[in-house]
């Protein structure tokens, strides 16, 4: 969505707010953190302003871009790799920021399904490019809201129709956790400490 006025998408979101009826505002959920939004809007791209879209109302979640998310990351690897500290343990996992990306996630991942099982509202769901907060938010929400997509069947069906139609670049991560570790032990040890 442009920061230039964009009838069709103007009209889009009309849409959308006006098949629920019952709601006088739109509520879009934009995953990135405001300044993301308003430094995008400076380069040429932008978020849905108030004045194009009077009948919505835009909330942002403050999801860092995966390059925040790979460093926390890398972090979280560098405290359980080779072997972690116990006497530091809490302290180096908060230092990861990890914990805070993953509520913020979890928060979006309810908050959708809140309003849409209540009736209030649709709920559009976007960020910059939409491969992976949009992807989180919104597969997380499906979950919560319909038990298909909790069967084996209905969670490849979601990560096709969430993940993969939109996308998302899974195959340039060649199934390494992070962009430099090459090494299978470092992979095969992280996984497992993610798994406990």
């Amino acid at each position: 969505m442009s920061g230039k006025r964009n009838k069709d998408e103007e009209r889009y979101l009309d849409i959308i707010r006006e098949a629920n009826g019952q709601i006088s505002k739109l509520t879009i959920y934009d995953a990135r953190p405001n300044v993301n939004a308003v430094a995008n809007k400076a380069a040429g791209g932008g978020y849905e302003g108030e004045g194009a879209h009077p009948n919505a109302e835009l909330f942002f979640w403050d999801l860092h871009n995966n390059h925040v998310m790979w460093e926390s990351l890398k972090k979280l690897k560098d405290i359980v790799y080779p072997n972690v500290e116990e006497s530091h343990w809490l302290s180096s996992l908060e230092s990861t920021h990890g914990l805070e990306h993953i509520k913020l996630v979890l928060t979006g991942a309810i908050q959708v399904p809140d309003e849409v099982s209540s009736g209030q509202s649709s709920a559009p769901v976007h960020c910059g490019a939409g491969w992976d907060r949009t992807a989180q938010l919104t597969s997380l929400a499906v979950l919560v809201l319909d038990g298909y997509y909790r069967t084996v069947e209905g969670f490849e069906v979601l990560v096709q129709k969430e993940w993969i139609s939109f996308g998302h670049t899974f195959s340039s991560g060649r199934g390494r956790l992070m962009p430099s570790d090459n090494d299978p032990a470092i992979q095969t040890r992280l996984k497992m400490e993610l798994l406990r």
